[in-house]
């Protein structure tokens, strides 16, 4: 598959506050060049909502000096180098991997096990409830290891490898003429 992509000035603003914000989920295979595509979603409780940009980007690590000024942990650096329109088919497999397939995976089993377990809890033995405890809080560290690594393996086994055209940026609507109609054939203010 053949994208277009034009030049981004400028780095966008990645944050997320208490789980809301705008971050990138959908992450493409890494080309011949160390770059792929991702898009820039509108997050709310760090789930995706809504696509807002398609990017083409390259992961660069930080520096361990640079790394060690934060006081937060920093996984890694994005350099965004471009900018494509977005893919449904990425956009739909971003929505199905977040709001399905996590949720039946995650909570999914454990609200079905805690919902019968009440009634199981007097005849366990001390042993058998402190293995449930613990399996309980394993859980969730176990689930997201093995989503991520599901994840990983597609990305680089699976994914759809992208051919990258570079291109003139579309025209804005500052860039029409009042008397042209723009390239989609509407036209702002028409009632």
């Amino acid at each position: 598959m053949v994208d277009r992509v034009w030049e981004v000035t400028g780095q966008p603003v990645l944050t997320t506050y208490n789980g809301f914000g705008s971050g990138l989920r959908g992450f493409t295979r890494v080309d011949g060049s160390g770059r792929c595509f991702a898009t820039r979603w509108l997050l709310a409780l760090y789930l995706p909502v809504f696509p807002l940009t398609r990017y083409y980007l390259s992961e660069h690590p930080l520096d361990p000096l640079d790394a060690a000024r934060h006081s937060y942990i920093v996984l890694g650096r994005y350099q965004i180098d471009g900018e494509s329109r977005p893919r449904a088919a990425e956009i739909l497999r971003t929505y199905a991997f977040w709001w399905l397939i996590v949720p039946l995976v995650g909570p999914g089993p454990l609200l079905l096990v805690g919902r019968h377990l009440h009634g199981v809890a007097d005849t366990m033995s001390t042993a058998q409830t402190w293995m449930s405890i613990a399996g309980f809080l394993l859980w969730p560290f176990l689930v997201i290891w093995g989503l991520t690594t599901l994840r990983d393996v597609y990305r680089r086994r699976w994914a759809p490898l992208r051919t990258v055209t570079w291109v003139d940026p579309p025209p804005s609507v500052t860039d029409w003429p009042d008397d042209r109609l723009p390239p989609d054939g509407w036209r702002f203010g028409d009632d």
